[in-house]
């Protein structure tokens, strides 16, 4: 049996292989991401205890990571807080926000910054000691 991992909402399948629709968030079989060797899940646990913590931009907008998986921001249209849910995927940060379309977005973290890049525009975060 093997685990597989939805890349979008963070459900994890065990199995001979991934589910057809993930039950989730419906996302099809192409977004799991097969996590059979344990030496990965070790890697994955580092990066997520890596990102628990506050991230503040200077407008005042931030991120709060936890080290379940699950993350909420105040970046939402008005300043409304959201929650969602993170992994990393080849080395990226990938999130998920029910509700809302996040897929043209790239989270790159490094040490203490983490920017966020949407088309031309480039957000930059720094994490709270």
């Amino acid at each position: 049996m093997r685990k597989y991992k939805c890349s979008i909402c963070g459900y994890v399948h065990t199995g001979s292989s991934a589910p057809e629709c993930c039950p989730g968030c419906k996302s099809p079989a192409s977004k799991f991401i097969g996590q059979n060797d344990i030496i990965n899940d070790i890697i994955e646990d580092k990066k997520i205890i890596s990102m628990v913590g506050k991230w503040v931009n200077d407008r005042g907008q931030f991120y709060v990571f936890s080290e379940d998986g699950k993350f909420m921001t105040n970046v939402a249209k008005g300043g409304a807080t959201v929650m969602g849910t993170y992994m990393f995927v080849d080395n990226m940060l990938a999130i998920s926000v029910p509700g809302y379309d996040v897929s043209g977005r790239r989270y790159v973290v490094n040490g203490d910054d983490l920017d966020i890049i949407v088309g031309g525009e480039h957000t930059h975060y720094k994490k709270q000691s």
